[in-house]
């Protein structure tokens, strides 16, 4: 199951599980408003769905989304077999690597200032 359900320039819709729940979901969704590039963030916890409109300028393909991704949330990537298969087993080390990803936030606003 792919995570990203949808992308154009500015508008990116993920659709997993593991949005169902609410921790992880609470902690994705502050991280991407830390970030500095999002400008809005819906969630629908039936469907474990989350729609975050974004800055398309800093972001303007996804390529580029890719590539920033694995450069500033690495923790994130290297769980990429536990997020494609997750069980509520695996929420600890989900949300440990999101802790982890949000002191990358400072490195990555500078990144985007850079853009202005």
């Amino acid at each position: 199951m792919g995570i990203v359900t949808s992308f154009i320039p500015g508008r990116i819709r993920l659709r997993h599980r593991m949005f169902r729940d609410d921790d992880i979901a609470g902690a994705l969704i502050a991280l991407f408003k830390a970030s500095g590039i999002v400008t809005g963030v819906e969630r629908n916890p039936e469907t474990g769905s989350i729609l975050i409109t974004y800055r398309a300028d800093v972001i303007p393909s996804a390529d580029v989304l890719a590539k920033r991704f694995a450069i500033y949330i690495p923790e994130l990537a290297r769980l990429k077999f536990r997020i494609m298969y997750y069980t509520p087993e695996d929420k600890s080390c989900i949300l440990s690597a999101i802790k982890k990803a949000e002191l990358a936030l400072p490195e990555m606003r500078k990144v985007i200032s850079e853009h202005e």
